[in-house]
C-alpha cells in the first residue's frame, strides 16, 4: 500500500486516531507508573516487556510520514 505524505496526515488529524492515540497515552501513562514505582528494578522477565511496551508505545506515538516510507538501504 503507498501511503501519501497527505494521507498520513489525514490519518493522524482523524477524530478515531486521536482516540486511539488518547488511549496509548493512557497505558503509557500506567507503565510508566509501573516503571517509576520501581517495577523494573530486578530480573524478571515482564521488567524488560514493562520498558518494551513504554518504548513501543511512544514508537507509535510519535511516528512521523517518513517512518512509512520502505528502508531502500
Amino acid at each position: 500500500m503507498l501511503i501519501t505524505s497527505e494521507g498520513f496526515a489525514e490519518w493522524k488529524r482523524n477524530d478515531v486516531t486521536r482516540e486511539v492515540f488518547k488511549v496509548l497515552r493512557e497505558r503509557q501513562a500506567k507503565v510508566g507508573k509501573l516503571l517509576g514505582m520501581g517495577n523494573c528494578l530486578g530480573n524478571e522477565p515482564k521488567h524488560g516487556e514493562l520498558s518494551g511496551r513504554y518504548q513501543e508505545i511512544e514508537d507509535l506515538l510519535e511516528m512521523k510520514y517518513d517512518d512509512m516510507k520502505e528502508d531502500k538501504t
